[in-house]
């Protein structure tokens, strides 16, 4: 059995920090993001700045080519299903149609996870798609807090791991319509069983006498929800806006186990200032609506405090079933640190940035004393593909200063 383990994480290491494969589709599209905060146009393709060159580039050229393994071919690392190896079937398409899903197992967990679905699609501008997937996920609800590279990479070398896990087992009928290139809608009807998952190892390569967090508990139970999606990206050079959307409709008239409404809410604006500087403002709100005397499931609600929401606060420090947050970074890109004599200095910018936020329940209307804000200072390459960030609460002046590594930019 230890053996069979160092082999495991020996293979895991090895998997994601030396082979490089070719960019997948959600890579592309976090890459585009990227351009926005770099002022880069063109292509979906990553492209690396040069002025970031030396040592900085040499450091993250193991974290770009675990991006690429990663995505492709399923490989992750978490403390509910320690190392999990998967595979995705090349893609297979006749004429509109197209199969596709993986196939994986998690070494810790003892479990196999799937999905295997088959959609079509019409047009070229507009593009229309209609399909459906029968599945048996790991799940989680904090992509939007950090990817699940970054998330890989801290729990296998630092002992972090910052998403919460639950199974979800059943299938979807979806469909999508994209409008011109600036807007896209969304709707899909699921059928899931969500099942608790339980913390399964503590091991990683640093980290020392330290334990990952153990993963919460979920209300479990029959989910039949209705979810519609939409999405607005008026992006130009360096300026623009970005718009999403998600509303959630579960129980009656569908049935199932929980009966509640949920809406996220999330735009983003991104402004050219003075030469290479930029400001970014992201605003965040979400709402349920629940029929009484049910329960917001504990899967739904909605957690701040930590990395990407208040880096100021503990992680996840505030949960409830509303939720307003605002974050404001200000990028100098190479203005000011680009003047240093010191030749790794000036690959380096300096960041700014406040965030405030709160989470509330039904019963309790949010007044402005509500909010939690911290704000602080932050280095980062000039991708901002690597960040250390140094935020501090604004209430307390007596609290320590929470320092944050991201090995990726998700903001």
């Amino acid at each position: 059995m230890l053996r069979e383990r160092v082999f495991q994480r020996i293979v895991l290491i090895v998997c994601v920090f030396c082979v490089p494969l070719g960019h997948s589709i959600e890579a592309q599209q976090e890459a585009r993001i990227g351009r926005y905060e770099n002022g880069l146009v063109g292509s979906d393709q990553p492209t690396t700045l040069a002025a970031s060159s030396g040592f900085i580039s040499s450091f993250m050229f193991p974290f770009s080519a675990a991006k690429r393994i990663v995505k492709l071919s399923k490989i992750r690392y978490n403390r509910v299903e320690g190392i999990f190896l998967g595979v995705s079937p090349p893609k297979l398409a006749k004429a509109d149609f197209e199969v596709f899903g993986y196939l994986g197992y998690g070494f810790e967990s003892s479990k196999w996870r799937y999905e295997v679905g088959l959609k079509r699609s019409w047009f070229w501008m507009n593009r229309l798609e209609i399909g459906a997937a029968h599945y048996d996920l790991t799940d989680t609800q904090d992509r939007w807090i950090v990817s699940g590279l970054e998330n890989t990479l801290a729990a296998l070398l630092f002992r972090e791991d910052f998403m919460d896990y639950y199974r979800r087992k059943g299938w979807r009928f979806f469909a999508s319509q994209n409008i011109s290139e600036v807007y896209k809608l969304g709707l899909e009807f699921r059928s899931d069983r969500y099942e608790g998952m339980h913390k399964r190892t503590d091991w990683s390569i640093f980290g020392g006498d330290k334990k990952f967090r153990h993963n919460p508990s979920i209300d479990e139970g029959k989910m039949e929800s209705l979810v519609a999606t939409a999405e607005v990206d008026m992006m130009g050079y360096r300026q623009g806006w970005i718009f999403r959307g998600e509303y959630e409709k579960a129980g009656d008239p569908f049935g199932g186990d929980f009966d509640f409404q949920r809406l996220w809410l999330q735009s983003k604006r991104y402004q050219r200032t003075f030469g290479n500087q930029q400001a970014v403002i992201r605003v965040m709100a979400g709402f349920h609506k629940r029929t009484w005397p049910d329960i917001v499931p504990e899967q739904k609600r909605f957690d701040l405090g930590g990395i990407e929401s208040l880096r100021g606060f503990p992680f996840k420090v505030f949960t409830g079933d509303r939720m307003v947050l605002g974050n404001f970074y200000y990028l100098f890109g190479g203005d000011i640190l680009g003047r240093s004599n010191i030749s790794i200095v000036r690959t380096l910018q300096l960041i700014l940035f406040v965030d405030t936020g709160a989470t509330f329940n039904r019963n309790k209307n949010l007044q402005l004393r509500d909010l939690n804000t911290d704000g602080g200072v932050a280095l980062a390459d000039l991708e901002n593909s690597f960040r250390i960030n140094f935020a501090k609460r604004l209430d307390r002046w007596k609290n320590s200063i929470e320092i944050t590594v991201r090995l990726m930019r998700k903001f």
